[in-house]
């Protein structure tokens, strides 16, 4: 398995993410499926994912997670590597170190927790893992990336500011500056 780095995507003829470019007319938080499609080549989204990140870090944006996003993506690389065996101890590794060179943030507030309590529950989510990244998202006046559709269908309608991976497409004007 070939593992994507900012400069591995600049040679597939992509651009390079810059690592220090920060906006504060742009803020992204990207969710754990988002990170971990563009972290292994033979996720779904892997080629778009890719792209978001690339095309968002050209923009500008100053990426930014809650705490969850660490113990998330960890925990789906582990589940990758023990349960269903998709990966290798090497290649898990790798994945690691590819998501600790990618320049998120980590944001962490009592507001947030609170605010993603209470949006879990005004939503009737059984769980505030995406409430969270949403909590975040309204606090930050950040665009909130997701790859979860049905999250996406729930909440889409009550914010803007959430936007689907499958749905984007390069170049749209969401990933860009707003004069």
């Amino acid at each position: 398995m070939q593992w994507p780095t900012w400069k591995s995507c600049a040679r597939r003829g992509r651009n390079s993410l810059p690592a220090n470019a920060k906006s504060p007319e742009l803020v992204a938080i990207i969710d754990a499926n988002i990170t971990i499609a563009a972290t292994f080549n033979d996720e779904k989204f892997y080629s778009l994912a890719v792209d978001l990140l690339i095309e968002l870090g050209n923009a500008g944006a100053r990426f930014i997670a809650p705490p969850l996003w660490e113990s998330e993506t960890s925990s789906i690389i582990r589940m990758r590597t023990e349960t269903k065996k998709t990966t290798t101890l090497d290649a898990e590794q790798k994945a690691y170190e590819f998501l600790d060179s990618l320049p998120i943030e980590i944001v962490c507030s009592s507001q947030t927790k609170q605010r993603a309590r209470d949006l879990a529950l005004q939503l009737g989510l059984d769980r505030a893992y995406d409430s969270t990244y949403l909590a975040l998202a309204l606090e930050e006046d950040a665009q909130f990336w997701t790859a979860a559709e049905r999250f996406y269908n729930l909440v889409s309608p009550l914010y803007s500011s959430v936007k689907l991976l499958k749905n984007w497409k390069r170049g749209d004007p969401f990933t860009a500056l707003t004069p």
